[in-house]
């Protein structure tokens, strides 16, 4: 094996129970709203939660200068270092961009789209439902815990810029793009091939359940 790949690997082994935790911590750290998601900021990271029985449609970017959170489908609420912006229900800034270090977010259940448009770190965990996840120009983990149940795939992974990890083993079939650059090292921890679709040469490892 390949010095590189070796040490990806052994990295990764630590990814999948990492990003369990991340999602366990968030699920306890949320408050008891029915229907909003939360953003809150801690420290350098800034955590995105969304609640049970909401679809989530959120963009983290950069809005002149400002980290912005935007949910096109879920009210936010602005929690300890964020605010809402402009009153709008559906838009949240947390400082600075230049300050935020990472992005963690927890999309729960229904069919959820994620999208990181600045080249800040981020982990995404899609949850229950067919979810779209999409990284961002710098590293990113994104984690589906269930595939699609019926081939083709509903469940999407693009890793974009970046050396990002995307780990689809869910049992289901979902369909993975890791990225074009040919200067990353992307990550695929996936299924057999008969469950997930890899778009050919855009992932750099691949390891298959």
């Amino acid at each position: 094996m390949h010095p590189t790949a070796s040490r990806f690997v052994r990295t990764v082994r630590f990814a999948v129970p990492a990003v369990a935790a991340l999602t366990a911590t968030m699920a306890l750290a949320g408050p008891a709203f029915a229907d909003p998601a939360l953003v809150t900021r801690s420290g350098s990271s800034i955590l995105y939660t969304a609640q049970p029985g909401e679809t989530n449609t959120v963009t983290f970017s950069n809005a002149g200068g400002s980290f912005q959170v935007e949910d096109s489908t879920s009210n936010l609420i602005p929690g300890p270092g964020c605010v809402r912006f402009n009153n709008d229900p559906h838009i949240v800034r947390c400082g600075a961009l230049a300050t935020v270090a990472r992005i963690q977010a927890s999309l729960g259940d229904r069919n959820d789209t994620a999208t990181n448009n600045t080249a800040i770190a981020s982990d995404i965990v899609g949850g229950e439902g067919d979810d779209r996840l999409f990284g961002g120009s710098g590293p990113d983990r994104l984690l589906d815990s269930d595939g699609w149940n019926a081939a083709p795939g509903a469940n999407t992974f693009e890793g974009r810029g970046g050396n990002d990890t995307i780990i689809s083993r869910n049992g289901g079939f979902d369909r993975i793009d890791c990225g074009e650059s040919i200067a990353d090292f992307d990550v695929l921890l996936a299924d057999a091939a008969s469950l997930d679709a890899v778009v050919p040469n855009s992932c750099e490892f691949v390891q298959r359940s």
